[in-house]
């Protein structure tokens, strides 16, 4: 005599053949692969096509090293004077501090035709006393200085500083006829002529650098124009900080 089996019994029974199995679990989405961290540091900028920019000495009547990927030179036309005197100084304080020598950027694997080498003439200079800006200013060469300024279109190069870039060294040239950049910081105060070479750093960067930011550049040239009425006037020294705050702009 067969088992009798319960309705219930045999409902749950049919219920369980005729249910599909439930979906298999997905499995984990494939990680994403390890970046290695971009690069970080001043050194950078070169790996995606800009130029660094390096300083050295250039020294007597010694020429430029060859290979760079851009010239570029501080130069004052005259020695400084009462009015000059802080700003070439405020120059010169600027060119240590903001620009890392070439000797560093090239310790760090950067080839010579990824560089924009930032020279400063002086007729002989220290190791020692390298990085102090009034016995570098001492040391300045003026001579060789006027004799590159003369290079330079535009007339008799007086005061300055003046910045000047090229793809080419500037002794071995006549005169500039192709692409290059000049910055008259002559009339910039002292206290703006850090943001001024930090622009020229921007600047030089680029591949097109004599093409200038017009952007930026104008609004930094309308900083530097209340500046200087601030330095004259003293109802515009008194609102100064409010104008520069609706302007402020600070080149990376």
């Amino acid at each position: 005599m067969g088992r009798q089996v319960s309705l219930p019994f045999a409902l749950l029974l049919l219920l369980a053949c005729c249910t599909p199995p439930p979906p298999a679990t997905p499995p984990p989405p494939t990680p994403p692969p390890i970046q290695a961290s971009p690069p970080s540091g001043p050194y950078h900028a070169y790996s995606a096509g800009y130029r660094v920019t390096s300083r050295s000495f250039l020294v007597g009547t010694s020429s430029e090293h060859p290979g760079y990927g851009l010239y570029s030179y501080l130069l004052f036309g005259t020695p400084p004077n009462d009015n000059t005197h802080a700003r070439y100084l405020a120059a010169i304080t600027s060119y240590l501090e903001a620009i890392q020598d070439v000797g560093t950027l090239r310790s760090q694997g950067i080839p010579l035709s990824k560089l924009n080498v930032a020279y400063l003439p002086v007729k002989t200079v220290s190791h020692d006393v390298r990085l102090l800006p009034e016995i570098v200013l001492d040391d300045y060469n003026y001579a060789r200085a006027t004799a590159l300024l003369a290079k330079v279109p535009g007339g008799v190069h007086t005061d300055g500083p003046y910045i000047v870039s090229t793809l080419h060294p500037l002794t071995g040239l006549a005169m500039l006829s192709e692409e290059y950049l000049y910055q008259d910081l002559s009339s910039v105060p002292p206290s703006l002529i850090l943001l001024w070479v930090k622009a020229f750093i921007a600047q030089a960067g680029q591949e097109r650098f004599w093409e200038s930011a017009t952007m930026p550049q104008v609004v930094l040239t309308l900083r530097t124009r209340i500046e200087q009425l601030a330095l004259a006037l003293p109802d515009v020294r008194k609102a100064r900080d409010e104008w520069i705050a609706l302007i402020l702009w600070k080149p990376k």
